[in-house]
């Protein structure tokens, strides 16, 4: 969680940037990539911790 924050943060900095240079064209497209990768991150931290309670249900239920 911490890193996607940090990552959703650079891009944040990098979309300043390039807001300065008045790239508008680039700037919609590194919103894109962020959104998708930010998406993407949350996802897969979801997934690690379904499996991870998971996990730990069923060690429960044998027991």
């Amino acid at each position: 969680m911490i890193n996607s924050f940090i990552l959703f943060f650079t891009f944040l900095t990098y979309d300043y940037t390039l807001k300065k240079k008045k790239n508008i064209i680039n700037i919609n497209k590194i919103m894109k990539i962020k959104v998708n990768i930010y998406v993407k991150m949350n996802v897969e931290v979801k997934d690690n911790i379904i499996k991870k309670y998971n996990k730990k249900c069923f060690s429960s239920c044998i027991i």
